[in-house]
């Protein structure tokens, strides 16, 4: 089952910061990781409070992600732009409509 993980977070850094964040770990991460699909979203009546929504073919893979150095070490380079801690959402797809 598809799964999605829904992260939302405060950062006073800038926006461009926190998608380099993401860059980074897409990069460092290439041909390991499992994600099919990431979206950085920047509040638009909430300055400074963000979501991402990450997707990945079903939740053994997002954990199996989770286990990589270069997540471990993209997370905490990630952390260190937040204002507290985040709040993860973690969901099961059961549908999916497109177009």
């Amino acid at each position: 089952m598809r799964y999605i993980q829904l992260v939302e977070f405060d950062s006073s850094h800038p926006a461009r910061e926190i998608r380099q964040a993401l860059d980074d770990w897409l990069a460092a991460a290439r041909g390991k990781r499992t994600l099919q699909m990431a979206i950085v979203a920047a509040d638009y009546e909430r300055p400074n409070h963000y979501w991402e929504l990450l997707e990945f073919p079903s939740e053994e893979e997002a954990n199996r992600r989770s286990e990589l150095a270069e997540t471990k070490a993209a997370y905490d380079r990630w952390a260190s732009l937040l204002d507290g801690v985040p709040a993860f959402h973690n969901l099961d797809v059961v549908e999916h409509v497109e177009g």
